[in-house]
C-alpha cells in the first residue's frame, strides 16, 4: 500500500496547490469570472482523485488476491472470482472456466482485467457507491459523516454536469464561497484517507482470506 499512499499524497498536494491558486486569484482584478472557472475546474480535479485513488486501492487488493488459490479466498472474493469467469459467458466457456478454477489454473484477474469485463464504477463514485464496493470486497463500512458524504455527492454531480456540458465552468461553482470550497476539498480528502486506512487494515488482517487460511 506504500506506493498507493505515496501516490495519493502527491495528488493531495496538487489539490491543495490548486486550492491555493484559487485563493490567490480572489484578490486579482476581474477575478470573479476567473475564480468561478477555477472553482469548477477543482471539482474535476477532486473527482479524478476519487476515481484514481479507488482504482489504485482495488488494483493493490487484486494483486494480493492473485497470490492465493481460489480455495484460500473469503466468500466475497470468491464471488468476484466467479463473476469474472462466468460473466456473459457461453455454456462451453463456463464449463471450461469451472474446471480451471477447481483445478487451480484460473488466476485471479488484475483489477484492470476485471473492470474491463465487470464495471464497478464509471463517473458515478459517491459515498453510496463506495459503500457498495467496500461491501462487495468484504471490507469495513465507511464511517464518513453525512455532511462529508453530501459534499462528495456534490463533487460527483458537478463533475458530471461539467463533463457532459450541462453546466458551464463559469456558472457551476459561482455561488460557492471560498470557505465552502475548502470544506468540500477537506471532506473529499478525508473520505479518501479513510478508504486508504480501511484497505491497509484489510490487507494487514488478511480479511480477504477465509478464516482457516489466515
Amino acid at each position: 500500500m506504500l506506493t498507493v499512499i505515496t501516490d495519493f499524497t502527491e495528488k493531495e498536494n496538487e489539490v491543495l496547490s490548486f486550492l491555493s491558486f484559487i485563493e490567490d486569484a480572489q484578490g486579482e482584478r476581474g477575478s470573479i469570472q476567473k475564480s468561478a472557472i477555477l472553482k469548477s475546474s477543482l471539482m474535476i480535479v477532486l473527482y479524478n482523485v476519487v476515481e484514481s485513488t479507488l482504482t489504485s486501492v482495488l488494483s493493490r487488493l487484486h494483486e494480493e488476491f492473485s497470490k492465493r488459490t481460489y480455495d484460500e479466498l473469503s466468500s466475497p472474493i470468491k464471488l468476484l472470482y466467479v463473476r469474472y469467469y462466468f460473466y456473459s459467458r457461453s455454456e462451453k466457456n463456463c464449463a471450461e472456466n469451472l474446471v480451471n478454477i477447481l483445478g487451480g489454473n484460473a488466476p485471479f484477474p488484475s483489477f484492470a482485467d476485471y473492470s474491463s469485463r465487470v464495471t464497478l464504477f464509471s463517473g458515478n463514485v459517491d459515498a453510496k457507491k463506495i459503500t457498495e464496493i467496500l461491501k462487495l470486497y468484504g471490507m469495513q463500512k465507511l464511517q464518513a459523516t453525512t455532511e462529508s458524504r453530501n459534499k462528495l455527492l456534490m463533487v460527483k454531480n458537478k463533475r458530471n454536469k461539467l463533463a457532459h456540458g450541462e453546466d458551464s465552468f463559469r456558472e457551476s461553482c459561482r455561488g460557492l464561497t471560498l470557505n465552502e470550497i475548502r470544506e468540500i476539498t477537506d471532506a473529499v480528502i478525508l473520505i479518501m484517507k479513510e478508504i486508504l486506512d480501511l484497505a491497509q487494515a484489510y490487507l494487514d488482517g488478511e480479511t480477504y482470506l477465509k478464516q482457516a487460511s489466515r
